[in-house]
């Protein structure tokens, strides 16, 4: 049964009588309806006669000057030394998406990808990186730190009671710490420095360095290459209890260098003195390579393995191993001639050897230099999570008058072919200036957001003037903690 098109169907024989009644209203409905159109067309047509006589009205004469400043480009903006401007280029997004899809439709592009995104003008107060979120001084007069795998410990240096550096544990987010070293027997009379974490978390690695108070060494001293004079190996239990000497003060050039464990931790690497007598005062330096194993909770050192890992002789400094374990990331002497320049530097800097960051591979037995711009490079390590290497350089900065080197961090890609510097330790417009600061370690913390920075620095104030005494002056330090945007795991 079909439904009618009308709920209440009116009879045809009423039609008549209620359109009668409704047509008035239809009627009075279209009279407002032409009222208000003509009202609505009466304004556009005086704007249209208002804008006619506009452009018919000539302008006022303008003077030569005015006429010549008129017809001139516009001059580009320059920040002013003081002004506080900073221009910073940072490719847009949507602007780089945009160019690469506009780039693969046409056959032939005629811009690059580099020349069509947009940039973006910052303004900022002082001196920093896109991608630092914060620097706070994390541990006062200490250095050297290293961060468990686990990111639930980190170990350092500082001095004891008996003057000497002893291991302190503490915790990322807590003020607590305590001594690691301070009951071994064993050490108690040594410095012991740079600890490296296994990666289980149950012992270290740190070198010992035998009678310090023999060599008289200062923080800056410490952080350079007479930090690695008189040293030996030992591994330490995480909770202090126990000690082992892994290498012999003697053995294989009498002198070993910081150590570094393979991701996998079966494997140990650190740097050994092979001749004192050659490649300059601080003689030839070896890689040394070995099985390290954990026994029912005790190491060992298996085979170990020799490289030669320059072709030329110097210092040379482990720093980790790559991230496929098939090489290592190195510190290392500086070509012979990029070193002839070294003895024109007054001052501390005067001993102190030019040194450039690399990778070494085992495989092809050969050193990839990275980054060899600066007269100090040191420090060189891959972000976790992510592709970019982070260094310590001190490339466009003065050479020190006090200090040893001068260091600020610098980030790069994998290739090395783009770097930029992260941190500003050294330029007095920045709000983290220290005066003349170098960097002595780094750790990364396992989320790759976190770095602690060790930082030595002598204050502007503190040193200025000339008539001062070098042996009287002993420089500050501090790890410092530096949070970074996720967007530093990005790759090249």
């Amino acid at each position: 049964m079909s439904r009618p098109l009308l709920r209440y169907p009116i009879p045809i024989s009423r039609l008549p009588s209620r359109l009668a009644k409704v047509f008035p209203s239809v009627v009075l409905l279209i009279a407002v309806a032409a009222v208000l159109s003509g009202l609505s067309a009466l304004s556009p047509r005086a704007s249209a006669q208002e804008t006619a006589a506009q452009e018919v009205q000539e302008p006022p004469p303008q003077s030569d000057d005015a006429r010549a400043r008129d017809a001139a480009p516009p001059e580009a903006v320059v920040p002013q030394p003081g002004s506080g401007t900073t221009l910073r280029y940072e490719p847009d997004p949507d602007a780089v998406d945009a160019a690469q899809g506009a780039a693969a439709d046409e056959a032939a592009p005629t811009t690059s990808t580099r020349e069509t995104v947009r940039a973006r003008l910052t303004s900022d107060a002082a001196p920093g990186h896109r991608w630092v979120r914060s620097v706070r001084r994390w541990r006062s007069d200490a250095g050297r730190p290293s961060w468990s795998r686990q990111g639930h410990w980190i170990v350092y240096d500082r001095v004891g009671d008996r003057g000497r550096r002893v291991l302190m544990l503490g915790q990322p987010d807590a003020p607590v710490e305590r001594c690691l070293s301070c009951d071994l027997h064993e050490l108690r009379d040594d410095n012991v420095l740079h600890a490296a974490w296994h990666p289980s978390g149950e012992v270290l690695v740190a070198v010992v360095q035998r009678m310090p108070r023999r060599l008289h060494l200062d923080a800056g001293e410490l952080a350079g290459v007479e930090g690695l004079l008189r040293t030996e190996l030992w591994a330490v239990h995480r909770d202090g209890r126990d000690a082992w000497q892994l290498t012999r003060a003697g053995e294989r050039g009498a002198t070993a260098g910081p150590p570094a464990f393979s991701y996998e931790g079966d494997r140990l690497a650190w740097s050994e003195r092979a001749d004192s007598t050659a490649g300059g005062p601080w003689g030839d330096w070896d890689l040394q390579v070995a099985e390290f194993r954990l026994r029912r909770g005790l190491p060992r050192l298996g085979g170990v393995d020799t490289f030669d890992a320059m072709p030329w002789a110097g210092v040379l400094s482990v720093d980790a191993f790559t991230v496929d374990d098939r090489g290592v990331l190195v510190t290392a002497a500086a070509p012979p001639q990029q070193r002839a320049a070294e003895g024109r530097l007054g001052g501390p800097a005067a001993g102190t050897p030019a040194t450039l960051v690399g990778s070494y591979g085992f495989d092809d037995r050969r050193l990839q230099v990275l980054a060899e711009a600066g007269r100090w490079e040191r420090d060189l390590a891959q972000v976790p999570r992510g592709e970019r290497l982070i260094f310590a350089s001190d490339r466009g900065l003065a050479p020190p008058r006090f200090l040893p080197a001068r260091h600020d961090l610098w980030l790069a890609t994998p290739s090395g072919r783009s770097q930029e510097r992260l941190t500003f330790f050294n330029d007095p417009d920045a709000p983290d200036s220290l005066g003349e600061a170098m960097i002595g370690g780094i750790a990364w913390g396992p989320d790759g957001e976190r770095l602690l920075v060790h930082v030595l620095w002598l204050d502007s104030e503190a040193i200025a003037g000339d008539d001062l005494d070098l042996e009287a002056i002993e420089p500050s330090e501090a790890i410092y903690l530096i949070t970074f945007d996720p967007a530093i795991h990005g790759g090249a």
